[in-house]
C-alpha cells in the first residue's frame, strides 16, 4: 500500500473515532490506528506489532498532520506521543457533519462505522471530501 493510501485510512479511522466519541476526548494510539489499517492486509497478524512499519509512523504523522491542519485537538499529549486524548475541533466537527447527496447519514457517522463496513473505496472518498472541504474551509476564512 502506498504512503497516501495509509494515510488516508488513518485519516479516515482517527476522525471517526473521534466523531464516535464526541465531545468527549478519545485514546488514539499509533499502535490501534497503525493496525487498523494495516487489518486490510490479507496477511496480517494482530499478535505481531512493529512501531517502525510504515503503517504505524503514518499513523504518528497524521495525528500530528491532523492536528496541525486544525481537524482535532490534542486534550492530553503531544503530535509525538504513541498515545494522545483527541477530539474533534470546530472545523472538524462541521465538516463530518456534512451530508453528501451520495450517501445516507453524515460523513462522520460512515467514518465511524469504519472501512470494513462501508468499503474501502468509499471510505476514501469521504476522507478526501473532508480534506477537500477543510481547504474551502479554511480559505473562506481568510
Amino acid at each position: 500500500m502506498k504512503n497516501i493510501e495509509i494515510f488516508s485510512l488513518a485519516v479516515g479511522e482517527i476522525l471517526g473515532e473521534c466523531y464516535s466519541s464526541f465531545p468527549v476526548p478519545t485514546d488514539i494510539t499509533r499502535a490501534t490506528i497503525g493496525s487498523s489499517v494495516k487489518e486490510y492486509y490479507p496477511d496480517f497478524d494482530p499478535s505481531k506489532i512493529d512501531l517502525r512499519e510504515p503503517e504505524y509512523e503514518i499513523a504518528k504523522h497524521t495525528i500530528s498532520w491532523l492536528t496541525k491542519a486544525g481537524y482535532i485537538w490534542l486534550t492530553e499529549g503531544d503530535e509525538n506521543s504513541n498515545m494522545v486524548k483527541a477530539t474533534l475541533s470546530p472545523k472538524g466537527l462541521e465538516l463530518l457533519n456534512a451530508v453528501p447527496k451520495s450517501i445516507s447519514g453524515s460523513i462522520g457517522s460512515n467514518l465511524a462505522k469504519g472501512a470494513k463496513d462501508i468499503g474501502i473505496a468509499v471510505f476514501q472518498n469521504l476522507v478526501t471530501q473532508v480534506l477537500s472541504q477543510g481547504v474551502n474551509f479554511h480559505a473562506a476564512l481568510e
